[in-house]
């Protein structure tokens, strides 16, 4: 089982803690704390697939999933544009992502416009609301949460404890209860009791392993708040 993927959870949840800075400084209008957790954000969800490919670059077909998915990014635009960003903010210190005018209404108040600046060969977002940086920011995100959640997926055997200490998964390493023992701490032989069986043992020493391993998976709530699934990729009923 990996146990570096917890790496790729925290990544995770750091780039939706920029995020959620970022919209309610946003939405505060307050410009120098917006570009800073704008800047944070972009640089933590970046490292969200670096750190995929580091976390599961040994595993079994991660070669070819990996490029799959990066062939994704490279025909999405909005991948391609918070990419820009990212890199013209990071190698060279440049903050351009807002342009803000104050207007004045009919009635004589004042409000903020706002909007991404523009960068070239990039056709940007024309609406001049700031539901158009933060609907984006926030679309961006949940592409690359889709990407963590098929981890879970197409990994889970490896990343996931849940998944880990199956019997299914068990049962296809052919692994014994003294395997187990032996991979827990413990002798090989310390749950073998007169009149116990096999399976009574299994279900014993894998109730311990997953007391022992975290099956709690942080990243279930982003799931069903952004994509409205588990980590398995089971669609919550709505009606619910």
């Amino acid at each position: 089982m990996s146990k570096s993927f917890g790496q790729v959870e925290k990544k995770t949840l750091e780039a939706e803690f920029f995020f959620n800075k970022f919209k309610d400084a946003y939405r505060s209008n307050t410009l120098f704390e917006s570009e800073c957790y704008f800047n944070s954000f972009i640089a933590s969800s970046r490292s969200i697939t670096m750190t995929i490919q580091y976390c599961l670059k040994k595993a079994d077909g991660f070669e070819i999933w990996y490029s799959n998915q990066q062939k994704k990014l490279k025909n999405c635009e909005l991948a391609k544009l918070f990419l820009e960003l990212r890199n013209r903010s990071v190698h060279r210190g440049e903050n351009f992502a807002f342009s803000l005018v104050w207007n004045e209404k009919d009635n004589g108040h004042h409000y903020l416009e706002s909007w991404f600046s523009p960068l070239n060969g990039f056709k940007l977002f024309p609406s001049k609301t700031s539901e158009d940086i933060l609907s984006s920011s926030k679309e961006y995100f949940c592409l690359l949460l889709g990407i963590v959640q098929a981890c879970y997926v197409d990994f889970g055997k490896i990343i996931d404890p849940d998944q880990y200490w199956s019997f299914d998964n068990i049962a296809s390493k052919n692994w014994t209860c003294e395997d187990i023992e032996q991979m827990l701490g413990f002798p090989r032989g310390w749950t073998k009791v007169t009149g116990q069986s096999e399976e009574t043992r299994m279900e014993f020493l894998i109730q311990q392993a997953r007391s022992s391993n975290s099956v709690y998976c942080p990243l279930e709530p982003l799931f069903e708040k952004y994509l409205n699934v588990n980590k398995y990729g089971i669609e919550y009923n709505t009606n619910d």
